[in-house]
């Protein structure tokens, strides 16, 4: 009885419970997988138009207000999220014929919005609420053979007159988050606004509109995307900051709303790991003591396209040879179970999750508006994920602002054992730096692999000579690796090019061995 009432109320929860507080909730490995026999039909779209993707999107979001059964791939046959829907029990099939899906889910639009490439964020925004599909100028033709009524024609129209619209009746509008696409990708976030009613914008180069826009949204709600209004990440980041707001880097998202539906539960292990059996340690230990941190895991995109297959990161066939720990979003599960459960599944015996930057998303804790009840939510998301360590990139003076900032956080995540500290200028500025809070240990980092400015050969030698002594911070150096900068195969040559008395060892050993010989 007990399994069948968590079955029932998982359900419930996936399907009516705000996307913002699924981080929050704890699921275990009894809950039936629903995707076992469930109907996915993958799009493939590789030689689709702008419009016709476009109109596959949006259709994608409404069908995903039911249940998400539409997935769209450039290259279905490497898609490695249509290998975990296969390998959890979909009954998948394939198909490139855009006309065909439509006339198959045609119930579920009321009609369509007409837009061109400027006004496609304002017909995504009303086409929700509205159950619309979107249409660009070349579709028109297939609008009128299908039946399919015109319910706006949006072309020639700004934000500005979105922002009006919205003002008109707010209560249309899921204001728990905001989406913002300045990507490549055209049709990112789309069908994601449409399935939960979210507001999507540009809002380029006008700082003003977006701060309108950011008003109305539910304080310590997500804002995804990247790069609006600002293209320079510390103004583009600070801006949602002070209007506490945190960013999911997530500009070239595509399938968000198909992969937030899927209820696929975390493994039972612990996932941050247990590390290895802690040694005694005393002030005559021969070793200096370092611990190495991969970026970039704040980021949304990274995480859904790209580091899972790719040879030089996840799909590294070195990964598991050294410890190493990587930033994930401590949210991960909350946006799409689907990827966070590829993830924790596939993790080697040396591979450990940190929460990335600075918790719930990327934010400065600094200027953060409302940073307790940001750290609540940071919290939650913590324990759902079963994550024990946190990474913070802020702005702030780690001597004087830092342990400040950093103590009302830890106020509010009780179960945390640790954070790395990063700055946002230069992730190792601090050189090793340490404080206690609340009897949990503040590491920030020692050095940084990243190019140009920072060669691994650079780093180790600068390692040679480095202080042994357990009980003093100069004992230990914690080592964070520019993702963009660096692979696995060359944090390999590193490790490799290391003197005898430098010991690699994971981030729990690290964390145990400065809490049990460090002064506090």
């Amino acid at each position: 009885m007990r399994g069948s009432f968590q079955n029932l109320l998982f359900l419930v929860l996936i399907f009516f419970v705000p996307p913002l507080l699924l981080g929050a909730l704890e699921f275990n490995a009894d809950h039936e997988l629903s995707l076992k026999g469930k109907k996915v039909i993958v799009v493939e779209t590789k030689e689709m138009t702008l419009g016709e993707c476009l109109l596959l999107s949006s259709l994608q979001g409404l069908i995903a207000k039911k249940y998400p059964e539409l997935y769209l791939s450039i290259n279905a046959n490497k898609d490695i999220w249509v290998k975990e829907l296969i390998k959890y029990g979909a009954m998948v099939s394939y198909t490139q014929d855009w006309e065909g899906i439509y006339r198959q889910y045609s119930d579920r639009t009321k009609g369509c919005i007409l837009v061109d490439t400027e006004s496609i964020s304002i017909g995504a925004s009303l086409a929700g609420p509205n159950e619309c599909v979107l249409i660009t100028e070349d579709l028109i033709s297939f609008a009128l053979a299908a039946n399919l009524p015109v319910f706006l024609d949006l072309r020639g129209k700004d934000e500005e007159w979105l922002f009006n619209q919205v003002m008109l009746d707010s209560s249309l509008y899921n204001l728990n988050a905001i989406l913002q696409s300045t990507g490549k990708v055209k049709v990112a976030l789309v069908d994601f606004a449409i399935a939960n009613n979210y507001i999507l914008i540009n809002g380029i180069n006008n700082p003003d509109l977006v701060e309108k826009f950011y008003a109305l949204i539910t304080p310590n709600s997500p804002r995804f995307g990247w790069g609006s209004p600002y293209s320079h990440e510390i103004e583009d980041v600070s801006l949602g900051s002070k209007n506490g707001l945190f960013t999911v880097p997530s500009g070239n998202t595509m399938n968000l709303s198909f992969l937030q539906k899927i209820s696929v539960p975390l493994p039972r292990e612990e996932l941050i790991g247990t590390g290895l059996p802690l040694e005694e340690v005393s002030e005559s230990d021969s070793f200096h003591y370092v611990t190495i941190m991969m970026s970039d895991g704040d980021n949304l995109n990274w995480y859904l396209n790209g580091m899972a297959e790719s040879g030089k990161y996840y799909g590294s066939p070195l990964r598991g040879s050294f410890p190493v720990s990587w930033m994930i979003p401590p949210n991960l599960y909350g946006w799409a179970p689907l990827v966070a459960n590829y993830y924790y599944s596939n993790r080697t015996i040396n591979d450990y999750f940190i929460g990335s930057v600075s918790g719930q998303g990327y934010t400065y804790p600094s200027i953060h508006k409302n940073l307790d009840e940001f750290s609540r939510i940071t919290g939650a998301s913590l324990r759902a994920s079963k994550l024990s360590y946190l990474t913070v990139m802020d702005i702030g003076d780690f001597n004087t602002v830092e342990p400040i900032i950093l103590g009302e956080m830890i106020d509010e995540m009780p179960e945390l054992k640790g954070i790395f500290y990063m700055d946002y200028s230069n992730y190792a500025k601090w050189g090793g730096k340490i404080f206690f809070s609340h009897n949990i240990p503040i590491v920030s980092f020692r050095y940084r692999l990243w190019l140009p400015m920072d060669s691994w050969q650079n780093i180790a030698g600068r390692l040679c000579g480095a202080k042994i002594d357990p009980a003093s911070e100069n004992g230990y150096s914690a080592i964070v690796v520019h993702a963009w900068s660096y692979s696995l195969a060359e944090v390999a040559d590193f490790i490799s090019g290391l003197s005898p008395e430098i010991k690699v060892v994971d981030p729990v050993t690290f964390f145990r061995l400065i809490e049990e010989n460090v002064k506090h």
